[in-house]
């Protein structure tokens, strides 16, 4: 016999169904979260595994526990054959205590995250730098291994190296000049000077750095130093004046002081550099003078750093040997009365600046191909070269460059390469 249906009974079969219907929709939302889950999972293992950055795992004890593909095109190992392998094992043999040191120390002080730069040998060999972020990693407060993140600073290493090359050579070059040469900041504080400089004053570079004329000349000499420092960095330019100069020996001097202010990175003015010129015996100066003729001569025909004199109506008198070589000219001859003013490759509002009086510097994307199609000089060179050009008009007077053009040109076409290089 058939039950009766109640309302009731109706009632509890529309929650049923309702149950259900949230069960299957928790189910789907459920697969749908361990999908999602299982994918991230692979986006991160991918990004790990395929990263144009070394990343490797050790334990505690500085074996290496895990590492991505890239380290088998940056060590030339294989992973097999790095994993199990201590860590100071591919470290270049000269560094190998310091690393190990460093990361002992990070070990037994628990430091959470480091940095150290380290070369390490390949497996052809090859020196590679690399700029290495290691994380401890921590489980319950103890330590159980180490995270790493080493990315390739070579082509850095080698810039930075170049720089300071060239920072030692202009102070060589600068400690060749046979005058005392100095350079301050804009307080008045010593920040650079040649070695002839040191002898003059009797003083060693650690005794002079970081000084005032105040702690080194007599209170009367500094007053007149400082009060023509202080009107030269109010005034940027340059500076001629006539003063004396107590020497190391306790024996005061007549001499020149020649001074101009330099800028800095930012175009303001980050100090000044001057030069001394002893007048008080006149035969012995005229003697000095020719012979620091000739020095500065030879700076200017050695300077790694492209020269170009030209007269007050633009047109080329001098040029030195690595500003041949930039424009890939053989003979100075070839170029002489070439004309400032008519080369295609400096732009038109360069030109304005320079006939307005002001000093000039930028970077210009140089064709020989223009000078060629010109018929302006005999040029080697072909293409297009990144120039870092300084052109400086020479004592101007009523609008007029009296003293020529003077033109400094680098080519920092590899410098380019690295800065692209190091934005990638």
């Amino acid at each position: 016999m058939e039950k009766d249906f109640k309302p009731s009974d109706h009632q509890e079969l529309i929650a049923l169904r309702k149950r259900v219907a949230d069960m299957e929709a928790v189910e789907r939302k459920l697969w749908m979260t361990m999908e999602t889950l299982s994918s991230t999972e692979r986006q991160y293992r991918d990004l790990v595994t395929f990263a144009t950055d070394l990343i490797y795992i050790t334990d505690i004890y500085g074996h290496f526990t895990f590492l991505n593909t890239w380290s088998e095109r940056l060590t030339g190992y294989g992973t097999g054959e790095l994993l199990g392998r201590h860590f100071s094992t591919v470290i270049h043999p000269e560094h190998r205590d310091r690393a190990v040191t460093f990361f002992k120390k990070q070990y037994i002080e628990k430091m959470p995250v480091t940095y150290m730069e380290l070369p390490i040998t390949t497996k052809q060999g090859a020196t590679v730098w690399l700029g290495i972020n290691t994380r401890t990693a921590r489980e319950n407060d103890v330590t159980i291994g180490f995270q790493a993140i080493a990315r390739d600073i070579t082509e850095q290493r080698l810039a930075e190296e170049m720089i300071q090359q060239q920072i030692q050579f202009q102070q060589m070059l600068m400690d060749a000049i046979p005058s005392p040469v100095f350079y301050k900041d804009t307080g008045g504080a010593y920040i650079g000077c040649n070695k002839y400089f040191e002898k003059y004053l009797g003083r060693s570079r650690g005794e002079i750095l970081g000084k005032t004329v105040f702690d080194l000349a007599p209170s009367d000499l500094a007053e007149t130093y400082h009060r023509q420092d202080m009107e030269l960095i109010s005034n940027p330019g340059s500076q001629t004046y006539e003063s004396r100069v107590e020497t190391g020996d306790g024996t005061i001097r007549d001499v020149i002081f020649n001074k101009a202010t330099f800028r800095k990175s930012d175009g303001t003015t980050g100090g000044l550099i001057g030069i001394i010129l002893d007048i008080s015996e006149r035969k012995k100066m005229e003697e000095a003078l020719r012979l620091s003729e000739e020095k500065f001569r030879l700076i200017y025909e050695e300077s790694p750093i492209g020269l170009e004199l030209y007269d007050n109506t633009g047109v080329l008198v001098e040029i030195n040997r690595a500003c041949m070589d930039i424009f890939g000219i053989a003979e100075s001859q070839a170029v002489k009365g070439f004309r400032l003013f008519e080369d295609p490759n400096i732009p038109d509002s360069t030109k304005e600046i320079l006939r307005n009086g002001s000093s000039v510097r930028n970077e210009i994307i140089f064709s020989f191909d223009a000078v060629r199609k010109k018929k302006l000089y005999p040029t080697s060179r072909s293409g297009t070269v990144h120039i870092d050009m300084l052109i400086t008009p020479l004592d101007m007077r009523e609008g007029v460059a009296r003293g020529g053009y003077l033109v400094q040109v680098q080519d920092v076409t590899i410098r380019k390469m690295f800065e692209e290089r190091l934005k990638h």
